[in-house]
């Protein structure tokens, strides 16, 4: 397959796992799901410091190993859509995804869990109160909610001109995932600013015990 597909299909399969409804602050304050896509569960624990920090058992990491395996031929499979004719059923990205988190959730110990997803929290920054989820968790203002949102989709906004401008041929892919870390990291700053101390703390306090990044994955 073409190697630019494949990118593309991966990246939007991130965001698929982490896309957010973009409604507006009157129905929804806060977009849904709106982390990195390589803090997915499924996606984190192909990360080496990150299966070392949960202690999984062997039987677990093969089963683990077995679930991304799925992932990939699945995902392979969206990107090579059936030709005329053939009648096999379609799975979904978001299938996909709910199937690989599920199946995670089954293999890890409720303590593992819970360890992933502060690990999650401290990879993605203070771009994780995009999630309504994590908004309830800390209380947030509303007033800061909405500034949230705002900033949440202004990313958005810059990322979808991202991937057009890498479709079309005006980005490499060495350009590509970049300039989206870029936009997250600018996210995350803007974020901060709008955040009271009391809001900062809670959020620290919610991610555990510091995550060691390896800076070999």
């Amino acid at each position: 397959m073409n190697p630019k597909r494949l990118l593309i299909i991966a990246v939007l399969f991130a965001f698929a796992t982490c896309a957010f409804a973009q409604t507006s602050p009157d129905s929804s304050l806060s977009p849904e799901e709106f982390i990195l896509g390589t803090t997915s569960p499924d996606l984190l624990l192909q990360r080496g410091d990150v299966r070392d920090d949960l202690q999984l058992s062997t039987e677990q990491t093969l089963k683990i190993i077995d679930i991304q395996q799925y992932v990939a031929d699945e995902t392979q499979a969206i990107a090579n859509p059936p030709t005329e004719g053939d009648d096999t059923p379609q799975t979904s990205f978001e299938a996909v995804r709910r199937y690989a988190i599920d199946q995670v959730d089954q293999v890890l110990t409720p303590d593992q869990m819970k360890r992933l997803k502060q690990i999650a929290l401290q990879l993605t920054g203070y771009s994780a109160l995009a999630r309504t989820e994590v908004q309830k968790q800390l209380d947030l203002p509303k007033d800061v909610a909405i500034k949230v949102y705002d900033l949440a989709n202004e990313e958005h906004r810059a990322n979808e001109s991202v991937m057009d401008k890498f479709q079309s041929g005006e980005l490499t892919a060495e350009q590509f995932p970049q300039i989206i870390k870029k936009n997250r990291q600018i996210l995350n700053n803007e974020i901060a600013k709008v955040l009271p101390q009391s809001v900062k703390d809670r959020f620290k306090a919610l991610g555990g015990r510091p995550f060691k990044a390896s800076t070999t994955i």
